[in-house]
């Protein structure tokens, strides 16, 4: 839910961008963002918006 942070860019990168990450928007500035594993590992999922971590 970003409908508190205003516009601008949201970037989510999986394994340091080695895995495919998806980002569909719900509308209301809610977005619904979802990845498919190639293995069954520990995945880092990191989220950033306008440059800042998004904890």
């Amino acid at each position: 839910d970003g409908s508190r942070a205003g516009s601008g860019n949201l970037e989510i990168l999986v394994n340091g961008g080695h895995v495919t990450s998806f980002v569909r928007a719900l509308g209301s500035q809610r977005f619904l963002a979802s990845f498919v594993p190639h293995e069954a590992v520990t995945h880092l999922v990191e989220m950033t918006f306008n440059g800042e971590t998004v904890p």
